[in-house]
């Protein structure tokens, strides 16, 4: 004890010491109260959405491409208000669904498929990043939008995504944290594209060149030219076709655009079989992987019993289905 008064007396009296230790003290409460967390004002239920979604997948995509995304562009009142400071963060619920190496995409449950989330325009991440805020005690705190992408991350096997708690909005005030907002994922399923069109959907079929006198009286034909529509499908795949186009006569005959010949059409057939516009149509049931051609021709035909030479182009639109 004598040591310790010694030194005190070097500097000033015990008196004024103690002062000064006071005041120190009363500084570092005056800190620590500083950063205390006010309280807020939440309301009786909380906003969330459901993800339902059926998404098809074309297995050529590269990774990284977005399959499908949804979006949510509704305010959703998080807190009525806050008096003083609260925090506030998302994160995504990496025990379900784990994060993948970018930090930033997550596990859908579905072998090539990640979710991202984004919520009010910033990423989510699996971990805390508290952000502090201050209240005013009167206003309203809400979230804006939310914004849910599914990645190719890698050859896709066709599957359904995990159903659950996707991500979570958290806030925290003196009383502690409360869940404000879920992101969900209901039913969410994956198909893969069993045929995709290999090269250009727009096709084009030269007709060649006609003679008046090549046709031998209305409702006569010249030769077929084979209409080619390149398919690649997966093995076991029910394939339909179904065709739209401007047709007076029906019998899959497609009217030429006007200004050019007149008394001739162009008639479609699928399998030696006139085409039936406006109807999806069986082709096949692949056996097997690989390129498919659609057995589909045209071919000039006579609809009037007079022949007007002239330019002689059709159109016709088509849209091949699968299951």
């Amino acid at each position: 004890m004598k040591n310790f008064i010694g030194i005190l007396k070097k500097g000033a009296s015990a008196k004024n010491s103690l002062r000064s230790l006071l005041a120190v003290l009363l500084l570092t409460c005056g800190v620590h109260n500083a950063m205390a967390l006010g309280l807020c004002d939440y309301p009786s239920t909380f906003g969330k959405v459901t993800i339902d979604r059926q998404i098809t997948a074309i297995q050529s995509q590269p990774v990284g491409t977005v399959l499908a995304s949804y979006t949510y562009n509704q305010r959703a009142l998080l807190a009525n208000n806050c008096g003083g400071q609260y925090k506030k963060n998302s994160f995504v619920n990496s025990s379900v669904y784990p994060g993948l190496s970018d930090g930033m995409t997550f596990n859908s449950g579905i072998e090539g498929v990640g979710i991202r989330v984004t919520i009010d325009a910033l990423p989510v991440y699996s971990g805390f990043i508290d952000k502090t805020f201050e209240g005013d005690g009167t206003s309203p705190i809400y979230l804006s939008n939310v914004k849910v992408d599914f990645i190719k991350t890698g050859n896709i096997v066709p599957g359904n995504a995990i159903s659950g708690n996707l991500a979570y909005v958290r806030m925290v005030d003196t009383a502690g944290e409360q869940m404000v907002f879920d992101v969900n994922i209901g039913t969410v399923v994956v198909k893969q594209a069993s045929c995709e069109i290999t090269g250009n959907s727009a096709i084009p079929v030269p007709m060649g060149i006609a003679k008046k006198e090549d046709f031998t009286g209305k409702n006569s034909t010249l030769k077929p030219v084979n209409v080619q529509i390149p398919l690649q499908c997966y093995a076991d795949t029910t394939v339909n076709i179904s065709f739209d186009a401007a047709s007076t006569l029906g019998n899959g005959i497609i009217d030429l655009t006007k200004g050019g010949a007149e008394g001739v059409g162009i008639q479609l057939k699928m399998s030696d079989k006139v085409v039936v516009f406006d109807q999806k149509t069986f082709v096949t049931k692949t056996t097997q992987e690989g390129a498919f051609n659609i057995p589909l021709t045209a071919a000039y035909i006579q609809t009037a019993d007079t022949i007007k030479p002239g330019i002689a182009n059709a159109v016709a639109n088509f849209t091949v289905t699968y299951e």
